[in-house]
């Protein structure tokens, strides 16, 4: 005889799956009439619900959490991803500005050979000259014992020994900029030291001016009391900071062919020291001061052309109501290009 089979409470499934299930018990205790069926068809009961185990769905909560982490873990591999290709850009310019540095720094070398042939060269002309005509040349030479002791570059066949190596900076101007700081390429009489660089993003040779405002020196970690009178002290250097970070802010808004333009500046506090950085074009013929220590004497030419373009140059400061109140042979830079 057909045993009459009923669900009872069948939580967790649809109608469908009920009534499928209720019509597969009914078939199986079909087949099985005559025999002992309980146990057939609890066994057919739980694989059908092992089948068609659906979890009950979570709380909004619950669902949250679980798009958040997924989430957070898709932003972790984008930012890994990144990271993995920034640092192989940077290593690629790394390798490009050393070898830019380096070139730079074999020209500076054969730039200072040169000087020294030619200190050698007119030390055997005057040697060889008589008194009087010694004096005589002085009187006429456009070279005079000052302007030499003035040169700021730094001699020797191995550069700056004290300013080695390379770092990075970061300017925030317009946009933020990173810079590669290169080879020292010399000290002012000032208390200025300046670097070759390369822009990180354009390749763009420039150079960086470095000062150093020192107000005490520390060799030890500072207590609470001393950090106090460091900062102290350190507030009133920055105040005077702040009013020429605006003003070389106002003159990096000067344009003009003939003006060494200034892009951006920084500076950094540490303990009993201030540094200022001052970003700048990279005026590959040096200073005007180089230019008159050559054995050699200007083309006349070549002066005309740099009177002309100084005259413009200062035609257009004072038309912006600026006045240079520096102007000297050693801060007229000069291009390859013969334009200043």
């Amino acid at each position: 005889r057909m045993p009459e089979l009923k669900l009872e409470k069948p939580n967790g499934l649809s109608y469908q799956l009920v009534s499928k299930l209720l019509t597969e018990l009914k078939d199986l205790a079909k087949s099985l009439i005559g025999e002992v069926m309980i146990l057939e068809l609890c066994q057919h009961i739980q694989s059908f619900l092992h089948t068609h185990n659906c979890p009950p769905p979570t709380s909004f909560h619950e669902q949250m959490l679980r798009n958040q982490r997924r989430q957070d873990e898709e932003n972790k591999r984008k930012r890994d991803r990144q990271q993995e290709i920034l640092r192989q850009r940077e290593e690629k310019q790394g390798e490009e500005i050393e070898a830019e540095i380096l070139k730079l720094q074999e020209a500076k070398k054969e730039q200072t050979r040169r000087k020294r042939e030619i200190a050698k060269q007119r030390f055997r002309t005057r040697s060889s000259m008589s008194p009087d005509a010694r004096q005589a040349t002085n009187n006429g030479s456009f070279i005079h014992p000052e302007r030499r002791r003035s040169v700021s570059l730094v001699e020797g066949d191995g550069g700056c020994d004290y300013h080695k190596g390379t770092s990075t900076l970061a300017f925030d101007s317009k946009k933020e900029r990173t810079v590669y700081r290169g080879a020292c390429l010399g000290h002012s009489a000032r208390g200025s030291t300046v670097y070759s660089g390369m822009d990180t993003q354009t390749g763009e040779l420039v150079a960086i001016v470095e000062w150093n405002i020192k107000w005490r020196s520390f060799k030890r970690k500072l207590n609470l009391q001393e950090k106090e009178e460091d900062q102290k002290e350190g507030s009133k250097y920055l105040k005077q900071l702040t009013s020429i970070e605006q003003e070389l802010l106002s003159f990096s808004r000067l344009h003009h062919p003939n003006l060494v333009h200034y892009q951006a500046v920084k500076y950094e506090q540490e303990n009993g020291m201030i540094t200022l950085y001052i970003l700048m074009d990279f005026a590959s013929g040096g200073n005007l001061n180089y230019s008159l220590l050559k054995a050699e004497p200007l083309p006349m030419e070549r002066i005309t052309v740099y009177c002309c373009q100084l005259l413009e140059a200062l035609g257009y400061l004072h038309n912006k109501a600026v006045v240079h109140k520096d102007l000297r042979v050693l801060v007229i830079l000069a291009f390859l290009r013969s334009i200043i």
